[in-house]
């Protein structure tokens, strides 16, 4: 761990050193499409969340939150760009998991800044007959991170950047690298840091160039002269970044959530080699994991002030994403939408889908589907292990525990008194190293049918977390949820109350 805190330490270190916002040198940078972000999850917090992003679009801010990609993730996004100007951003992006701790990703981003008229010194009218060019703004990143343990996740990204004016043609190579650092028993507190966009100088070059001039050394004929051009340095960039997630409501471990309500406050620190530093702070609210509204506001000097302030943008952002599963526990398909407001045009407005496939292993959002659930549970059974003996006074005990395990009311929170009786259960894993545990959760029939079964499986899920949060390896436990299935009398109290049954058995 210390050896982990080191290398961030470093890193904020050496950047900060490198790095500094220079007002100054403002319009002395290149190849500006590489601080343009289009993806609409990230810009309806203004881009401030590089300690919490992940996916896809981590790529842009911070490579190390690519490796939060569960299986495999595709993405699409159209910005239109300072709305009525004509200009305009396509970037997608495809991620795949490479064993247990590697993701591999590929972003693609595309500016699109319109059509111009070819006009000459001498034929200065767009209405001639010189056509027009539409200049192309191109780069394609591959980048690779790496989760070293459950708090260090690292990435980098090599990107390779064109650029094409009518005949005229630059090209070049920039690297961006991150690292999250992550806290807390439910992943609470995040810290970011990521170096963007250094890379090698770019020039432009081409026949666009060269020009018929007079020779110099007074023959009759003309020359072909082709200058030589200026190199320019690529935007680099630094930024530092917190986020702190407040978890409410009731347990809801699904999708990365761990209760029904997420309430996360974000904030960053940009500095800029060509510009001014930014900082700002964002908020964002979730349901579920499935439904979010995000906003933001990023500060940059002398924005207040028309006479000192060198952006168009007025600092707001806000944004939501609806990401719903086509079946409980499969594939999702999320739809974002961001605004990032301007003191003049419309404003900038990205959208964007996401078609992610999660890992089903320790989800409780697990498929109904009975073919999957039993293809699990002989998974489970069929490993070689040496089989456990328990005598009558430990089956006894096991008894005991199971009938113990009690709920919130229609919740999935386990009450203190179940989890004081959840510790004897982890003493006993911990004496039969061989141990296997199958946790089965029951419920009533009072309800929608559904959502008992739902319940149940997070019932069953909230005591497997347990026991693996307090140190019993997870290839050692199999919960599932039964819903209303194997009911005792549910005319009386006493029957019902025995429904609500998890029972615990060895395997």
């Amino acid at each position: 761990m210390k050896k982990y805190l080191l290398i961030i330490f470093t890193v904020c270190t050496l950047s900060t050193t490198l790095f500094a916002g220079n007002p100054d040198r403002i319009g002395e940078g290149g190849a500006p499409e590489l601080l343009m972000n289009g993806w609409a999850r990230s810009t309806g917090m203004w881009d401030l969340n590089t300690a919490r992003i992940t996916g896809i679009e981590a790529i842009r801010l911070n490579p190390a939150g690519l490796s939060f990609v569960n299986k495999m993730q595709v993405s699409l996004a159209q910005t239109f760009w300072f709305a009525g100007s004509g200009v305009s951003l396509t970037q997608g992006g495809f991620a795949s998991k490479l064993g247990a701790d590697n993701v591999i990703g590929v972003t693609l981003m595309s500016a699109n800044i319109g059509n111009f008229y070819r006009t000459t010194e001498s034929n200065p009218d767009p209405n001639n007959s010189l056509g027009s060019f539409k200049p192309s703004f191109f780069n394609i990143g591959l980048s690779f991170s790496r989760t070293f343990s459950s708090r260090i996740h690292a990435g980098a990204t090599v990107r390779l950047i064109s650029e094409n004016v009518e005949n005229v043609s630059s090209f070049g190579f920039a690297i961006d690298a991150g690292i999250q650092y992550v806290l807390g028993k439910k992943e609470n507190l995040r810290f970011g840091v990521s170096v963007r966009n250094l890379g090698t100088p770019m020039k432009f070059s081409g026949d666009g160039f060269s020009f018929r001039g007079q020779n110099p050394d007074g023959g009759e004929y003309d020359l072909t002269y082709q200058p030589t051009t200026k190199n320019f340095q690529l935007p680099a960039l630094l930024t530092l970044g917190a986020s702190y997630d407040f978890w409410l409501g009731n347990e809801y471990r699904c999708n990365g959530g761990f209760n029904m309500h997420r309430l996360t406050l974000n904030g960053s620190y940009i500095s800029n080699t060509y510009g001014k530093d930014n900082f700002g702070l964002g908020a964002e609210y979730a349901f579920k994991e499935m439904f979010m509204v995000r906003a933001g506001y990023k500060y940059e000097g002398g924005n207040f002030n028309v006479d000192t302030r060198t952006t168009i943008y007025s600092g707001f952002a806000a944004g939501f994403t609806a990401e719903v599963p086509f079946k409980v526990g499969g594939p999702s398909l999320g739809i974002d939408y961001s605004y990032r407001h301007t003191y003049a045009l419309n404003g900038t407005h990205s959208v964007g889908l996401t078609f992610s496939i999660g890992d089903k292993e320790n989800n409780p959002c697990l498929s109904t589907k009975e073919k999957e659930e039993e293809k699990a549970k002989d998974a489970f059974n069929s490993e070689t292990v040496k089989k456990v003996r328990i005598s009558k006074k430990e089956k006894a005990e096991l008894e005991r525990i199971s009938a113990a395990i009690n709920f919130e009311t229609a919740s999935s929170n386990l009450t203190t008194d179940s989890k004081e009786t959840l510790n004897a259960l982890i003493e006993f894993m911990n004496k039969k190293k061989n141990a296997k545990i199958q946790i089965d959760a029951y419920t009533d029939s009072v309800g929608n049918e559904d959502d008992n079964l739902s319940l149940s499986r997070e019932r069953a899920f909230a005591v497997k977390t347990y026991l693996m949060d307090n140190g019993v390896v997870k290839d050692r436990l199999k919960s599932k949820g039964h819903g209303e299935s194997d009911l005792y009398d549910n005319s009386t109290e006493e029957g019902r109350a025995k429904n609500r049954r998890v029972v615990i058995s060895i395997r």
